[in-house]
């Protein structure tokens, strides 16, 4: 994916203040940027004398000489690179956001973003990288001691992949990391000195992804992670402690894996019983085609100890919650079971026995969800509000 601020993922917090150190609000009540000349990009300078320089879908090769060495901005997406050198950033002291996706880079070297001491963002999605040491070869980052998201998701996949934590344990300030996913992974032991990183990414949405099985292992030098979306990975399995490491848990997002079912799901919770865990999406993790799917109090068994707030289980084709599964979640303020086959007014028990429920989605029970669907079909919930406390609409 191409970086923009019009994106309504997680880069909707992040970049209007990574690009332009401010928010979008403040932008608008600016003095219009100063055209510079760098040609064939666009170059501008704003009134805090940040200089952007776009140089997307121009068919570069290389990064252009033209471009002014205190570009703070480089976009150069949708371009032809094959690879970099030492020479193309080490005089881009002051860059604190590169573009880079979208081209046909498939090797780095060791230097190639020497002198990029200030970079806070990198994006380097939809090239021919592959993951592993070679292609990111030790001392890679080691000048990007400030560098706080990086995106990694869409390049190449092969056998024997592996997150290269020799290369990434340098990104002492990364926060973000969006990177493809690959099969029985484990972040190595590199990854113990990311202290800062509390959003992870791993997502068939934004990249590729085959997990199928989820280790142990997977998380245990990633035990400060806040924010972890695994979804549309193909997962099949997930081992009983894999979640355990991850005790700072705010949100996780594991839908459209719809080989994993509510059963195994229900085992894989047992890692997050004594979690911070806020937010669970769960949506469309049954098969299409299954029939009489049911959640049960034994499947929900280990939310009893959580705080859990919000929980999404969309497109699952439940027909029946057992009457003590409501009961495992004392604490939801949100639950949606929009698309689902709900048995007529099944889902009014919420309202007795869901003592803190303040909003429920029900929409579009019966509809029929077929395999060529990407995603669900976009509609206006129905909503019931609880008189607690009112609480605003709004999709997962």
């Amino acid at each position: 994916m191409v970086w923009t601020l019009e994106q309504t993922y997680v880069y909707d917090l992040i970049f209007p203040v990574l690009m332009f150190g401010k928010s979008t609000d403040q932008l608008h009540t600016e003095a219009l940027p100063q055209e510079i000349a760098c040609a064939p990009c666009n170059c501008t300078k704003t009134a805090d004398e940040d200089i952007h320089a776009d140089c997307s879908k121009k068919h570069l090769d290389t990064i252009p000489p033209s471009i002014p060495s205190g570009v703070t901005h480089l976009i150069m997406a949708n371009n032809e690179l094959t690879n970099l050198s030492a020479d193309d950033l080490h005089q881009f002291s002051q860059l604190r956001y590169l573009d880079l996706s979208k081209n046909k880079i498939n090797i780095l070297h060791a230097d190639d973003f020497k002198g990029a001491v200030a970079l806070l963002g990198l994006n380097l999605h939809g090239n021919q990288l592959t993951l592993n040491k070679t292609t990111y070869p030790k001392g890679l980052f080691q000048d990007q001691t400030k560098l706080a998201v990086l995106d990694l998701s869409g390049n190449t996949l092969v056998k024997k992949s592996s997150y290269p934590d020799e290369s990434f344990g340098d990104l002492v300030s990364l926060h973000t990391l969006v990177v493809d996913g690959i099969e029985n992974f484990t972040f190595g032991e590199g990854f113990a000195r990311l202290k800062n990183l509390t959003t992870l990414i791993i997502s068939g949405r934004s990249g590729y992804c085959s997990i199928y099985r989820l280790l142990n292992e997977s998380f245990i030098h990633t035990p400060h992670l806040r924010f972890l979306d695994i979804s549309k990975c193909k997962i099949t399995d997930i081992d009983v402690g894999s979640f355990c490491p991850l005790t700072h848990l705010d949100t996780l997002d594991i839908s459209e894996n719809e080989y994993l079912g509510f059963a195994k799901l229900g085992e894989s919770l047992y890692g997050l019983k004594c979690s911070c865990l806020r937010v669970l999406k769960i949506n469309r993790i049954m098969l299409w085609y299954d029939i009489g799917v049911q959640l049960t109090a034994h499947q929900m068994r280990y939310l009893t100890c959580m705080h859990l707030k919000e929980i999404y289980a969309d497109l699952n084709r439940i027909e029946v919650v057992e009457e003590k599964a409501y009961q495992q979640f004392s604490s939801v303020e949100v639950v949606s079971l929009n698309g689902n086959r709900l048995a007529s007014g099944a889902y009014l028990f919420a309202t007795n026995l869901l003592v803190n429920l303040r909003t429920l989605f029900v929409s579009d029970l019966y509809e029929s969800v077929l395999p060529i669907h990407s995603s669900a079909k976009t509609v206006d919930s129905e909503m019931f509000d609880f008189p607690k406390k009112h609480v605003s609409a709004w999709k997962n």
